[in-house]
């Protein structure tokens, strides 16, 4: 169930109690079968240098569904975010057409090792943002590390 601030009626997304059950946890626990590194321009300004960038993971799981996982530096219950962290998982056909396969870690679609599930991927981004040494630069490619280990 969403939860509604006071006042202007805004839903502020499924419980954390929500969140471990039902469609939440059977999405962590689905099966990522292959994924690529992503990224899009910060803002509207089209330009992509790295701290001016956002990136994220594009996975396909078993059931062949696109999801994009990425870490931002706000709190909150957004939809696919477990236990309070910061990397959330949305669905892929939310992602803007700004986002773009990038090449700096495997420059495509890349096969996950066996066993490889959405919550794996969520937890390599980590719970904590920290600008310069936790951000969704570092939670991208730790995840491409993380599948792309021995298969």
């Amino acid at each position: 169930m969403s939860s509604f601030k006071g006042g202007g009626g805004r839903p502020t997304g499924p419980s954390q109690q929500d969140l471990q059950a039902g469609p939440m946890r059977n999405l962590l626990d689905q099966q990522v079968v292959s994924m690529r590194h992503v990224k899009r321009p910060l803002g509207s300004s089209g330009v992509m240098p790295w701290p001016f960038s956002h990136s994220g993971t594009e996975a396909v799981t078993a059931d062949g569904k696109h999801w994009l996982i990425h870490k931002g530096g706000k709190k909150g219950s957004d939809f696919g975010r477990e236990k309070g962290g910061n990397t959330v998982v949305t669905d892929a056909k939310n992602m803007s057409g700004a986002w773009r396969t990038t090449g700096c870690v495997g420059g495509g679609w890349t096969d996950t090792k066996p066993g490889t599930r959405v919550t794996d991927l969520v937890k390599t981004g980590g719970k904590d943002y920290n600008l310069l040494f936790s951000n969704c630069h570092f939670a991208a490619r730790n995840a491409a590390k993380f599948a792309a280990e021995k298969k």
